[in-house]
């Protein structure tokens, strides 16, 4: 594949959203990096010139660079998964606590045995609070890897 041809793969890789599309892409790469390299190496049997050795490297160096987005795209797409999952929690979160303050509602306005109740409350504030703790350590790692990927991206401008 020429450096020309590899060219063409810019705005597929920039644009691609199918992760599956993206992993074929990077196999590819692989599998021609180790063709390029392979005749890099074998340039001493004179059977390529040193304007082709040199394309060969080009080609290589733009390919790791492709692969390099790839993977940082392929990670993107992980932490939106990961974030959707946090949604989902935090969403299940609101409806917990719906409940449970539509049953103290009804538990404050019945007579009924108020011990058995408490200990219920407490049991209940306690689950809460653990799913809580739970959202905000998810939160805290999403952020962290956010900025993780940012600083990748913004190290790849740079390079």
């Amino acid at each position: 594949m020429k450096k020309e041809q590899l060219l063409l793969l810019k705005k597929e890789i920039l644009e691609g959203r199918d992760p599956e599309r993206l992993l074929e892409l990077d196999i590819n790469l692989k599998q021609l990096i180790s063709i390029l390299d392979y005749r890099i190496r074998e340039k001493t049997e004179n059977e390529y010139t040193e304007g082709e050795i040199t394309e060969f490297r080009s080609s290589v160096a733009i390919a790791r660079s492709y692969m390099r987005v790839i993977g940082w795209k392929l990670e993107n797409f992980r932490l939106e998964r990961e974030k959707e999952r946090i949604d989902a929690i935090t969403k299940n979160k609101r409806v917990i606590l719906e409940i449970f303050e539509s049953g103290m509602e009804s538990v404050l306005n019945s007579p009924s045995d108020t011990e058995e109740l408490r200990a219920d409350n407490i049991a209940l504030r306690d689950q809460l609070s653990q799913k809580e703790k739970e959202i905000t350590a998810l939160e805290k790692r999403v952020k962290i890897i956010a900025r993780e990927v940012v600083g990748i991206l913004d190290k790849t401008k740079r390079e």
